[in-house]
Protein backbone atom coordinates (compact mmCIF):
# COMPACT_ATOMS: atom_id res chain seq x y z
CA UNK A 1 0.00 0.00 0.00
CA UNK A 2 1.49 3.47 -0.94
CA UNK A 3 1.32 6.83 0.75
CA UNK A 4 -1.38 7.56 -1.36
CA UNK A 5 -3.70 5.16 -0.42
CA UNK A 6 -2.36 5.42 3.31
CA UNK A 7 -3.68 8.83 3.28
CA UNK A 8 -7.07 7.97 1.82
CA UNK A 9 -8.05 5.46 3.77
CA UNK A 10 -7.36 7.82 6.68
CA UNK A 11 -9.24 10.42 5.17
CA UNK A 12 -12.61 8.54 4.87
CA UNK A 13 -12.39 7.44 8.98
CA UNK A 14 -11.04 11.42 9.45
CA UNK A 15 -12.64 13.43 12.58
CA UNK A 16 -13.95 17.03 11.77
CA UNK A 17 -11.26 19.50 12.97
CA UNK A 18 -11.37 23.25 12.99
CA UNK A 19 -11.01 24.66 9.51
CA UNK A 20 -11.82 28.39 9.97
CA UNK A 21 -8.22 29.70 9.95
CA UNK A 22 -7.75 27.77 6.82
CA UNK A 23 -11.25 28.77 5.08
CA UNK A 24 -9.47 31.17 2.54
CA UNK A 25 -6.88 28.39 1.87
CA UNK A 26 -9.38 25.68 1.20
CA UNK A 27 -11.32 28.65 -1.52
CA UNK A 28 -8.09 28.81 -3.11
CA UNK A 29 -8.28 24.74 -3.56
CA UNK A 30 -11.68 25.39 -4.93
CA UNK A 31 -9.90 28.13 -7.20
CA UNK A 32 -8.01 24.93 -8.57
CA UNK A 33 -10.99 22.62 -8.91
CA UNK A 34 -12.85 25.39 -11.24
CA UNK A 35 -9.59 25.37 -13.23
CA UNK A 36 -9.59 22.20 -13.59
CA UNK A 37 -13.03 21.77 -14.44
CA UNK A 38 -12.28 24.25 -17.82
CA UNK A 39 -9.38 21.88 -19.04
CA UNK A 40 -9.80 20.02 -22.09
CA UNK A 41 -10.03 16.83 -19.61
CA UNK A 42 -13.77 17.27 -19.02
CA UNK A 43 -14.76 17.78 -22.41
CA UNK A 44 -13.33 14.56 -23.38
CA UNK A 45 -14.57 12.27 -20.20
CA UNK A 46 -17.72 14.13 -21.51
CA UNK A 47 -17.16 12.71 -25.10
CA UNK A 48 -16.76 9.48 -23.55
CA UNK A 49 -19.27 9.00 -21.54
CA UNK A 50 -21.40 9.19 -24.44
CA UNK A 51 -19.55 6.76 -26.18
CA UNK A 52 -20.71 4.36 -24.04
CA UNK A 53 -24.05 5.30 -22.98
CA UNK A 54 -25.25 7.36 -25.88
CA UNK A 55 -28.97 7.38 -23.80
CA UNK A 56 -27.34 9.10 -20.85
CA UNK A 57 -29.22 12.43 -19.62
CA UNK A 58 -25.98 15.08 -19.34
CA UNK A 59 -26.81 15.60 -15.74
CA UNK A 60 -25.44 12.40 -14.46
CA UNK A 61 -22.44 13.35 -17.56
CA UNK A 62 -22.07 16.40 -15.76
CA UNK A 63 -21.90 14.42 -12.14
CA UNK A 64 -19.46 11.94 -12.90
CA UNK A 65 -17.33 14.22 -14.65
CA UNK A 66 -17.08 16.72 -11.27
CA UNK A 67 -16.85 13.69 -8.97
CA UNK A 68 -13.73 12.41 -11.53
CA UNK A 69 -11.90 16.03 -11.21
CA UNK A 70 -12.33 16.56 -7.48
CA UNK A 71 -10.96 12.75 -6.77
CA UNK A 72 -7.99 14.22 -8.96
CA UNK A 73 -7.83 17.91 -6.62
CA UNK A 74 -7.98 15.77 -3.42
CA UNK A 75 -5.36 13.65 -4.48
CA UNK A 76 -2.91 16.84 -5.07
CA UNK A 77 -3.24 17.57 -1.34
CA UNK A 78 -1.55 14.21 -0.67
CA UNK A 79 1.98 15.12 -0.75
CA UNK A 80 4.45 13.98 1.82
CA UNK A 81 3.57 15.78 4.02
CA UNK A 82 2.83 15.42 7.46
CA UNK A 83 -0.48 13.74 8.35
CA UNK A 84 -2.23 17.09 9.43
CA UNK A 85 -1.25 18.90 7.13
CA UNK A 86 -3.11 17.12 4.32
CA UNK A 87 -6.07 16.69 6.88
CA UNK A 88 -6.84 20.34 7.49
CA UNK A 89 -6.33 20.89 3.43
CA UNK A 90 -9.16 18.52 2.07
CA UNK A 91 -11.14 19.93 5.23
CA UNK A 92 -10.69 23.15 4.62
CA UNK A 93 -11.43 22.28 0.67
CA UNK A 94 -15.02 20.68 1.36
CA UNK A 95 -16.02 23.20 3.90
CA UNK A 96 -15.39 26.06 1.12
CA UNK A 97 -16.52 23.71 -1.66
CA UNK A 98 -19.87 22.80 0.42
CA UNK A 99 -20.12 26.67 1.21
CA UNK A 100 -19.69 27.98 -2.21
CA UNK A 101 -22.64 25.36 -3.71
CA UNK A 102 -24.98 26.07 -1.26
CA UNK A 103 -25.02 29.78 -1.10
CA UNK A 104 -27.46 32.20 -2.48
CA UNK A 105 -25.73 34.19 -4.57
CA UNK A 106 -25.07 34.61 -8.50
CA UNK A 107 -22.77 31.79 -9.85
CA UNK A 108 -19.73 33.55 -11.14
CA UNK A 109 -17.23 30.47 -11.34
CA UNK A 110 -17.28 28.04 -14.18
CA UNK A 111 -17.29 25.43 -11.55
CA UNK A 112 -20.26 26.79 -9.89
CA UNK A 113 -22.30 27.23 -13.49
CA UNK A 114 -20.94 23.80 -14.23
CA UNK A 115 -23.05 22.21 -11.15
CA UNK A 116 -26.01 24.48 -11.03
CA UNK A 117 -26.79 24.20 -14.76
CA UNK A 118 -27.75 20.39 -13.91
CA UNK A 119 -29.13 20.28 -10.63
CA UNK A 120 -31.11 22.11 -8.05
CA UNK A 121 -28.50 23.13 -5.09
CA UNK A 122 -30.13 22.56 -1.92
CA UNK A 123 -28.96 20.76 1.35
CA UNK A 124 -30.64 17.92 0.49
CA UNK A 125 -29.41 17.61 -3.07
CA UNK A 126 -25.50 18.31 -1.57
CA UNK A 127 -26.22 15.74 0.96
CA UNK A 128 -27.16 12.98 -1.54
CA UNK A 129 -24.12 13.90 -3.99
CA UNK A 130 -21.93 13.89 -1.01
CA UNK A 131 -23.12 10.15 -0.89
CA UNK A 132 -22.63 9.47 -4.30
CA UNK A 133 -19.12 11.11 -3.88
CA UNK A 134 -17.97 8.86 -1.65
CA UNK A 135 -18.71 6.08 -3.36
CA UNK A 136 -17.03 6.97 -6.01
CA UNK A 137 -14.18 8.53 -4.25
CA UNK A 138 -13.41 4.90 -3.33
CA UNK A 139 -14.20 3.20 -6.22
CA UNK A 140 -11.48 5.34 -7.84
CA UNK A 141 -8.54 4.90 -4.83
CA UNK A 142 -7.43 1.42 -6.54
CA UNK A 143 -7.12 2.28 -10.43
CA UNK A 144 -5.76 5.84 -9.31
CA UNK A 145 -2.82 4.18 -7.02
CA UNK A 146 -1.76 2.21 -9.88
CA UNK A 147 -2.22 4.94 -12.00
CA UNK A 148 -0.24 7.41 -10.19
CA UNK A 149 2.90 4.87 -9.72
CA UNK A 150 3.33 4.69 -13.49
CA UNK A 151 2.79 8.60 -13.87
CA UNK A 152 5.61 9.49 -11.80
CA UNK A 153 7.88 6.68 -12.54
CA UNK A 154 9.93 8.37 -15.46
CA UNK A 155 12.09 5.24 -16.03
CA UNK A 156 8.57 3.11 -16.35
CA UNK A 157 7.23 5.89 -18.73
CA UNK A 158 10.83 5.75 -20.92
CA UNK A 159 10.99 1.73 -21.08
CA UNK A 160 6.77 1.90 -22.59
CA UNK A 161 6.96 4.15 -25.15
CA UNK A 162 3.25 4.07 -25.82
CA UNK A 163 2.40 4.72 -22.00
CA UNK A 164 -1.07 5.64 -21.79
CA UNK A 165 -1.65 7.63 -18.14
CA UNK A 166 -4.40 6.88 -15.98
CA UNK A 167 -5.93 4.71 -18.03
CA UNK A 168 -7.52 2.28 -14.93
CA UNK A 169 -9.07 5.56 -13.57
CA UNK A 170 -10.35 6.52 -16.94
CA UNK A 171 -11.42 2.87 -17.76
CA UNK A 172 -13.44 2.81 -14.36
CA UNK A 173 -14.81 6.13 -15.23
CA UNK A 174 -16.50 4.53 -18.26
CA UNK A 175 -18.07 1.68 -16.59
CA UNK A 176 -20.46 4.51 -14.68
CA UNK A 177 -21.76 4.36 -17.81
CA UNK A 178 -22.64 1.32 -18.82
CA UNK A 179 -19.31 -0.32 -20.46
CA UNK A 180 -18.79 -2.74 -18.18
CA UNK A 181 -18.77 -5.70 -20.07
CA UNK A 182 -15.77 -4.24 -22.57
CA UNK A 183 -14.05 -2.66 -19.19
CA UNK A 184 -13.52 -6.24 -17.97
CA UNK A 185 -12.19 -7.45 -20.95
CA UNK A 186 -9.46 -4.60 -20.86
CA UNK A 187 -8.67 -0.93 -21.71
CA UNK A 188 -7.66 -1.74 -25.41
CA UNK A 189 -11.48 -2.56 -25.44
CA UNK A 190 -13.19 0.32 -24.54
CA UNK A 191 -14.23 3.08 -27.17
CA UNK A 192 -11.24 5.15 -28.86
CA UNK A 193 -12.56 8.04 -26.69
CA UNK A 194 -10.78 6.69 -24.05
CA UNK A 195 -7.02 7.54 -24.73
CA UNK A 196 -8.04 11.22 -25.98
CA UNK A 197 -9.53 11.13 -22.30
CA UNK A 198 -6.74 9.49 -20.82
CA UNK A 199 -4.09 11.96 -22.37
CA UNK A 200 -5.94 15.33 -21.37
CA UNK A 201 -6.42 13.94 -17.94
CA UNK A 202 -2.94 13.21 -17.74
CA UNK A 203 -1.85 17.02 -18.39
CA UNK A 204 -4.77 18.27 -16.10
CA UNK A 205 -3.54 16.38 -13.66
CA UNK A 206 0.08 17.07 -13.51
CA UNK A 207 -0.68 20.58 -13.79
CA UNK A 208 -3.20 20.66 -10.59
CA UNK A 209 -0.50 18.40 -8.63
CA UNK A 210 2.19 20.83 -9.05
CA UNK A 211 0.23 23.90 -8.32
CA UNK A 212 -1.38 22.45 -5.18
CA UNK A 213 1.95 21.01 -4.34
CA UNK A 214 3.29 24.29 -4.27
CA UNK A 215 0.27 25.88 -2.54
CA UNK A 216 0.35 23.65 0.22
CA UNK A 217 4.01 23.75 0.86
CA UNK A 218 3.72 27.79 0.31
CA UNK A 219 0.66 28.20 2.74
CA UNK A 220 1.88 25.44 6.06
CA UNK A 221 5.30 26.79 5.45
CA UNK A 222 3.92 29.91 6.75
CA UNK A 223 0.86 28.47 9.10
CA UNK A 224 1.82 26.66 11.78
Amino acid sequence: MNWWSRWWKQWFTRQPIAVEADYGFGSRLVGFLGGILQSPSVDALRSLARACEPSCDERTIDLEVFFFHKFLVLQSCAAILPQSVINRAAEAFHEALGALLLEDVQAQSYMTRFIRQRISITGTTLAVMDKVWLIRAREYEEPFDLDIEEFLDEEFREKHPMYIPFKRMVSRFSQNFGETSNAAKGFDALPLEAVAACMHVGVAFGVVFESIGEEMRTYFGKVS
